[in-house]
């Protein structure tokens, strides 16, 4: 069975020896605590309950927590310091440490591309004077830069392993910008970074042609492909590639919960080196988010304290056993455990299409947090994809009428333009089986309506039934003339892109993106097959159906399925 050993510098004696400009190295005097823990296996519980950490959560209030948005919690009293130190603590440090750093730095990373020649299609390591300028040189450049933010010493234990041992890095928890710069005092890595940030005026081609970062876009799965392509020739090339930087949770944090780990660090199946990186700042400024503090903001409050405490620890080299390599999920989060009880951060199913979902959700008009689903859990459920989930919360964002990130029975009916009766009453409990208080957020939405109505539609005889049904002139065909005639409505907007006639499939396609419609015909269709309803007469009380409109067998009376307009939502599949 494979062992992770783990060295707890924590326990015992331990001399702390000043490096140059305040970087301290721990170094044990005695035989160090050798911890024996054994990778989770699949099917265990991945929750920690031996070491106190915060996992002793239950996993459902862990995934309720918010990640991504944070505001420093400023005191008067700090807010006072701060403001002083503005006027006079930021300008020098900005004069003596930042900007010279800035400039010297650039200029040192583009001196190492002298006689190098840098292919785009074909990226090699840099020669050996950049490697020297990168490793040697760049490193006091970074230790003076952070010097400007307030890290005045920074505590380490281990060290960094060659990439001949570990050709990956492996960083988290993620939480602030300054991840990488704090990382670039021990040489600087190559790492994966978002693709966007090689369009930044001049520092895009520091880092595409200096760094030699492996560029990804993260709502493109081709890139993401390409990404994973480059990570796994350069890991594996005879040439000598500096380690590569992974932050497997895929952005930055509030220190909250530990977002799921990625798997592209781990699909190389080669041995990774996990790193944590603890900002110990009493007034955290360094955490970034998605919504709150901008970046901007985390530098210039950073710039503002006086001492900003700052642990790095290197963990021992992690090699995966052969069940690790025949599954990288499981790899993936054994490494995760064993970071995450060291700096006693709980482990939750939030990932960066979370954050991805809430800007969306911000701005269509809803509040930031409601667009919030738990991705793995939700793609678990629905198997629906980010780009899938991002048009479901369009249509979640028209239906819900006020804006506040729920909806309720009345705004689905307004939505619809549909009586509120018994079947559109079912339509809306297919969503709030897990909602509280009769309102439904999006993730109810998602997980339970679209739920519901893939499954529908992935009923062949279900599909067959409803096809059948809007061929109102039995040519094997639906067109939008069926359909407005069914939904008893002259025109139909949201119809845009859509086949003048369509087949079956085009037909599911069509249906795929207006699920409402597909569980209200649902819905209509238990009404008619019950056996109240089995003499084809319908129970009126005060000249409306009790139990909800009535869907006849016959062509003639379709329009009794939604008797009003079609919503004028745009959706397209």
């Amino acid at each position: 069975m494979h062992k992770v050993f783990l060295v707890d510098t924590a326990t015992g004696p331990r001399l702390e020896r000043r490096t140059a400009l305040g970087t301290s190295r721990g170094m044990a005097t005695t035989t160090p605590d050798l911890r024996l823990r054994a990778p989770v296996r699949k099917g265990q519980d991945s929750k920690p309950t031996s070491n106190g950490h915060s996992q002793e959560l239950s996993q459902e209030k862990i995934d309720g927590i918010d990640p991504f948005t944070y505001y420093p919690p400023f005191t008067a009293c700090q807010k006072l310091i701060t403001f002083f130190n503005l006027l006079w603590l930021a300008p020098i440090r900005f004069v003596l440490f930042v900007a010279p750093s800035v400039i010297l730095g650039s200029v040192m990373c583009l001196l190492g591309l002298v006689g190098d020649h840098y292919d785009i299609n074909d990226p090699k390591p840099l020669s050996k004077w950049g490697s020297f300028v990168h490793q040697r040189i760049n490193p006091f450049i970074a230790r003076w830069f952070l010097l400007g933010f307030g890290f005045n010493w920074i505590s380490v234990s281990g060290a960094p392993a060659p990439s001949t041992e570990a050709p990956i890095f492996v960083v988290a928890p993620h939480t602030s910008m300054l991840d990488v710069f704090v990382l670039m005092i021990f040489g600087v890595p190559t790492f994966v970074a978002r693709g966007e940030s090689q369009h930044v005026p001049f520092f895009g081609t520091i880092i595409k042609k200096s760094v030699r970062a492996i560029f990804v876009y993260r709502e493109d799965p081709e890139s993401r492909a390409k990404s994973a392509v480059e990570l796994q020739r350069r890991v594996n090339d005879k040439r000598l590639w500096p380690n590569v930087l992974i932050c497997p949770e895929g952005t930055t944090t509030n220190k909250k919960v530990m977002l799921k780990f990625k798997l592209g660090a781990f699909l190389p199946k080669l041995p990774v080196q996990p790193i944590l990186i603890n900002f110990k700042n009493k007034l955290d400024t360094t955490s970034w988010g998605g919504d709150g503090i901008d970046w901007f903001g985390t530098l210039l409050f950073t710039g503002c304290q006086f001492h900003n405490p700052l642990e790095i620890e290197f963990l021992p080299v992690y090699c995966p056993s052969q069940a690790e390599k025949d599954d990288c999920r499981l790899y993936a989060d054994n490494v995760q455990r064993v970071m995450s009880r060291r700096v006693q951060l709980p482990i939750g199913n939030q990932a960066v299409e979370d954050l991805m979902l809430m800007r969306h959700a911000k701005s269509a008009g809803l509040p930031f947090s409601k667009g919030m689903v738990v991705y793995f859990t939700a793609n678990q459920k629905t198997g629906l994809k980010l780009k899938e989930m991002k048009r479901y919360l369009t249509r979640f964002a028209v239906i819900d009428r006020d804006k506040d990130g729920y909806i309720t029975a009345n705004d689905l009916a307004t939505f619809l333009k549909v009586p509120k009766d018994a079947c559109l009453q079912a339509v809306f409990d297919n969503c709030k089986k897990t909602a509280a208080g009769g309102r439904v957020m999006f993730v109810d939405y998602l997980c339970g309506l679209i739920k519901v109505s893939s499954d529908l539609l992935g009923n062949q005889q279900f599909l067959q039934e409803m096809f059948t049904f809007f061929d109102s002139n039995d040519d094997g065909r639906v067109s939008l003339d069926d359909v407005t005639r069914a939904l008893s409505t002259q025109t139909l907007p949201e119809a845009n892109g859509t086949p003048p006639n369509m087949d079956i499939d085009d037909f599911k396609i069509f249906l795929c993106a207006r699920p409402e419609y597909v569980v209200l015909f649902h819905e209509h269709q238990n009404v008619r097959k019950s056996p109240v309803h089995s003499n084809g007469r319908v129970p009126i009380q005060n000249g409306n159906n009790v139990n909800g409109s009535y869907l006849s067998n016959s062509k003639q009376t379709v329009s009794t399925l939604l008797p009003n307009n079609v919503t004028p939502v745009v959706v397209s599949s």
